[in-house]
């Protein structure tokens, strides 16, 4: 790069009349989705539609006359989004119906993706078709210990359909198209799809076998890089690692391999002498193949796609314009399936191609007016790394809970490992198809080089701060579009002075943003909002620690970065239920921390979630806490209560780990999921009297606490962590009943968010992060007087739920709203000997 990078002007990119549109297209589908959602498929849905229809063409004629060509095709694409979301998402809602009102236990089931393992069984997303032929998208869960249908399989089993309770969680699966679950109980037959789905599912799934041959994490990497195929991969540390690293992009396929795939064809096709024509389509038909081999995912269409328009654009003689063929694909895929608007996959593809596309080339000369001329060279890519990163930035923050601050890097070293493994990979199934032993040498020097992919994230990934929390945002959304247009409005040139400047300051807010300053509100305790499950934050003077991590890795870091936690100094997982210990792996990964504490008599067990913290933490920074045992957080003292004895198992509500948070003369009794029953115990042998503030044990299940617990007690305030709609219908009538006549102020996590207790005081202060207000604001009520058809399509389950809260359970464990439910740590303790399979099986 020459010293004169700074006169070298770089041509503003126009935004081409189909980009516009594209947006506009956009905009009236999410426009529909809501409209349908609020009002149903009533008449009132349609006048809405008839109006925005009328207006829209009236607004397009009236651009037209003005020869404003752009304005007209943006209203003709608004008119064209309302028109396609209102009938797409009302036939939604009428599937919805159907399907919920269905009395047959048999279906008919396609499945559309690979299984993937959660916190009741695995599941697989599905087809299943209805009695009037229509086809509903949902997924499927499948009995435990079954080998779930691979994609592509036709199977025809027995189950039953359940709604989702949660409207949150509702209207999120019916703007995906989607309604509710299937709870598989027996599958009667698989078989492939028939016709060209099923041929292609089963070449992709002899390409899996082979793969699958390919040991450790480099076959992982492998398979999930080349065949989309995540089930080896999914929840292993190598995962974990490249999500830190931000490397998640290169695990499964994307536009980037297509992209390399296409190159390689096009190089063999230009080295065979191959005319212009004939080289296009057999090149479309070859990167064709791979979309299909890979699973045809959204990012590896949409590129597909653009490859085939940019085609024919030059087939034609027509100038190639990357960014007409983007929106013009990009709408395409939103009006034959509606939902993609929603899908962060599709999002994130087209975001991140976008951004290439429109500033790469400013941001390279950027780049290249920061780095010394010799280093010149890899200003390209790092504009493609940095361009890409930062437009995602904004969506992927939410859902995984942090950003990764060392990806333009990592990718910078990543490419071209991810580039050779994925060409000798291609090539060793060419091999095995025909030889074998010679595909299965060439399938694993492929996976040698994915292994090196996988320590070159693992190095990333143990970076301090190599990634920090992050909270879902909205707001954040909208400034990064408002910014980006900005810029393409200002559009400055770079200069090699300014630039060095902006990359110094740029450095220092990064390390401001990094450092972990002490919280400046005094000692406090924090029942975080994590759903359903438990993640309690104790803070004092610049230390942190956390009681349980919540039920998931993104729950619990948005909430600590909601709370502005850089890092932890421990964490006490209270008992090993997964809703209290889910998520410990991406608080490991990300915050490194150095050590965790679990009952006392949790090391003599074998529990596999034991064995994965001493991998990651290592085997010394996992200890076990008893009653007389004492841990500091600052000022903030935490007196541990329970457990007395050593436990036999624990992965039992009675093995948690009970302590009193004591400041001064206050105190705060965390429970676990210990109920009334367990704590009396502690209360009749003297070592627990009364408190302050209680965090209700077992998120207010009917046996949590009782009038005489509550009598010895005697707290001023309690907490429930509770997680909207759950399906065990926490907390109960029982338990909200036993506080109420206790004169006991309860606050929900489910209704108040974060609580926080603020212990500086002489008396504790408790403060909900929202109004009870603002959130009942919030959650539309399931009536079908106002959803139209979408009301009774989730009624049935919110009225089962209703009667089986409603009803005063006492005593037994049996009887609380779980013992309904077929789930393991609902069953009672396992034998001592069986407490790790019992573990493994629960996932």
């Amino acid at each position: 790069m020459s010293t004169d990078v700074e006169q070298r002007e770089v041509a503003r990119p126009s935004l081409p009349p189909l980009a516009w549109a594209a947006g506009a297209l956009a905009a009236g589908l999410w426009a529909a989705e809501a409209l349908v959602w609020r009002l149903g498929a009533g008449a009132q849905t349609q006048a809405w539609t008839a109006v925005v229809g009328s207006v829209g063409a009236m607004v397009a004629l009236a651009f037209w006359a003005r020869q404003s060509r752009t304005g007209a095709l943006c209203a003709l694409a608004l008119v064209t989004g309302v028109s396609v979301g209102v009938l797409f998402w009302v036939h939604v809602g009428g599937v919805t119906r159907e399907v919920a009102a269905r009395r047959q236990s048999r279906w008919d089931i396609s499945v559309v993706s690979d299984a993937t393992d959660g916190q009741f069984g695995a599941s697989s997303a599905v087809r299943a078709r209805l009695d009037s032929g229509a086809w509903v998208a949902t997924r499927a869960s499948w009995p435990k210990g079954a080998m779930p249908p691979e994609a592509g399989s036709s199977v025809v089993a027995f189950g039953s359909f359940v709604a989702q309770a949660d409207s949150a969680k509702a209207e999120q699966e019916f703007r995906e198209g989607s309604s509710g679950s299937l709870r598989i109980r027996r599958v009667e037959s698989v078989d492939w799809a028939p016709g060209p789905s099923g041929w292609v599912a089963r070449a992709r799934s002899w390409a899996a076998h082979r793969v699958a041959e390919v040991p450790g994490v480099g076959g992982a990497l492998l398979g999930s890089a080349m065949l989309g195929d995540r089930r080896r991969l999914s929840g292993t540390q190598a995962d974990t690692d490249m999500k830190v690293a931000g490397l998640a992009h290169f695990e499964a396929t994307s536009g980037y391999h297509l992209l390399l795939v296409g190159a390689v064809a096009e190089w063999a096709l230009l080295a065979l002498c191959i005319g212009r024509r004939s080289r296009g389509a057999i090149g479309l038909t070859l990167t064709g193949a791979f979309v299909l081999l890979c699973g045809a995912r959204t990012s590896v269409v949409r590129g597909w796609i653009v490859a085939g328009l940019a085609r024919g654009g030059g087939q034609s003689g027509r100038r190639a314009d990357a960014l007409s063929a983007l929106a013009l694909c990009a709408s395409a895929m939103l009006c034959a399936t509606p939902s993609a608007l929603f899908d962060l996959a599709f999002q994130l593809s087209v975001l991140a191609v976008a951004a290439i596309l429109i500033f790469a080339r400013l941001v390279e000369g950027w780049t290249a007016a920061t780095l010394p001329n010799r280093l010149g060279r890899l200003a390209g890519p790092v504009a493609v790394t940095l361009c890409a990163v930062v437009a995602t930035m904004p969506l992927l923050a939410p859902a995984f809970g942090y950003v990764s601050t060392v990806a333009p890097m990592s990718n910078l070293v990543a490419v071209p490992l991810v580039s050779v493994s994925l060409l000798i990979g291609l090539a060793g199934l060419a091999f095995a198809a025909v030889a074998p032993p010679i595909g299965g040498v060439v399938l694993r020097c492929a996976g040698a080089f994915c292994a090196m992919l996988g320590s070159v994230a693992s190095a990333f990934a143990r970076v301090p701060y190599a990634a920090v929390p992050a909270a879902a945002s909205t707001l954040a959304v909208l400034a990064g579009f408002a910014a980006a247009l900005a810029l393409w409005a200002w559009w400055p040139q770079p200069r090699r002075g300014t630039a060095r400047v902006i990359a110094a300051l740029a450095a220092a807010c990064v390390l401001v943003a990094l450092i972990p300053l002490p919280a400046v509100g005094g000692p406090r305790i924090v029942v975080l909002d994590v759903g359903q499950g438990d993640a309690i934050l104790v803070s004092d003077a610049g230390h942190d620690a956390l009681v349980d991590t919540g039920p998931t890795g993104p729950a619990l870091l948005g909430a600590l970065a909601r709370q502005r936690v850089r890092r932890l100094d421990e964490v006490v997982i209270t008992h090993l239920h997964a809703d209290h210990y889910g998520g410990l792996a991406s608080a490991e990964s990300v915050l490194h921390v150095p050590r965790i504490f679990v009952p006392r008599g949790t090391l003599a067990g074998s529990y596999p979630v034991i064995r994965a913290m001493q991998r990651a933490s290592g085997t010394g920074a996992v200890r076990e806490l008893g009653a007389g045992d004492e841990l500091k957080v600052g000022s903030v003292t935490l007196d541990v209560v329970l457990p007395r004895q050593p436990v036999v198992n624990a992965a039992t509500n009675e093995a948690s780990v009970v302590m009193v948070a004591r400041h001064g003369s206050v105190s705060v009794l965390l429970t676990g999921d210990a109920e009334h029953a367990v704590v009396q115990a502690a209360v009749d042998a003297g070592t627990l009297g009364r408190v302050d503030v209680l965090k209700v044990g077992h998120h207010g299940s009917a046996i949590s606490v009782d009038a005489a617990l509550l009598a010895e007690l005697a707290p001023r305030a309690a907490i429930i962590s509770v997680g909207a709609g759950n399906r065990y219908g926490h907390p109960t009538p029982t338990a909200l009943r036993y506080l109420r006549e206790a004169g006991v102020p309860t606050y929900r996590t489910d209704l108040d968010g974060d609580v926080a207790i603020s212990l500086g005081g002489a008396e504790p202060v408790v403060r909900p992060a929202r109004t009870r207000a603002s959130h009942v604001a919030q959650r539309w009520p399931m009536a079908e007087s106002q959803f139209g058809v979408l009301g009774s399509a989730y009624a049935t389950l919110d009225d089962i739920q209703d009667s089986s809260s409603t009803a005063e359970t006492h005593g037994s464990d049996a009887l609380r709203p779980q013992a309904r439910l077929p789930h393991l740590r609902d069953r009672g303790p396992p034998p001592a000997t069986g407490a790790g399979e019992a573990e493994e099986a629960r996932g």
